[in-house]
This record gives C-alpha cells, structure tokens and sequence, in this order.
C-alpha cells in the first residue's frame, strides 16, 4: 500500500473474472524517459533475463496495454488492497 503512492510506482489489480490474453508470466518493465532505453525483466521457473531490443519491447508495451485495459485504476486498485487488509 505504501509503496502504490510512490510517484515512480504504479499498482493495478486485475481481478480473478477478467480473462487475460496471450501468456503473462512474472516481468518488470522499467520504462525510461527515452523509450529506447526501456528494459524488461522476465522470470521463469528456470531462470531470468533482460530483454532491450526494440522488437522485443514492442511486444512487451503491447502485452502491458491489454494488461492495463482489463486492470482497476491506481485508485480503485489501492481501494481494492485497502479492502482486503481489512478483512484479514
């Protein structure tokens, strides 16, 4: 909760009945203020790596839009953590 009013830090939850598509698997995005100078992050069960090629990020911004598009707000999401921290 603390860490969502961080101004370099955006929290967004996607509830359990909004279906994702494509294949999501654990990733930071660190966007610059270049955008050539993004890097993604992937981790797998086996291992992790650092993904910078233009192609690569394409993809990565994309997947991050349709992630976006299905997710709750900044807001509503700290509302959502808020909620939850109270029932437990």
């Amino acid at each position: 909760m603390e860490a969502s009013h961080w101004p370099s830090v955006i929290v967004r939850i996607i509830p359990f009945d909004r279906q994702i598509t494509g294949s999501v698997h654990s990733m930071l995005y660190a966007g610059a203020a270049i955008p050539a100078l993004d890097t993604v992050q992937i981790d797998s069960a086996f291992d992790s790596g650092f993904l910078d090629a233009e192609a690569q990020l394409v993809k990565y911004r994309g997947l991050l839009e349709s992630i976006e598009s299905i997710s709750l707000g900044a807001e509503e999401s700290r509302e959502h953590i808020h909620r939850i921290a109270q029932e437990v």
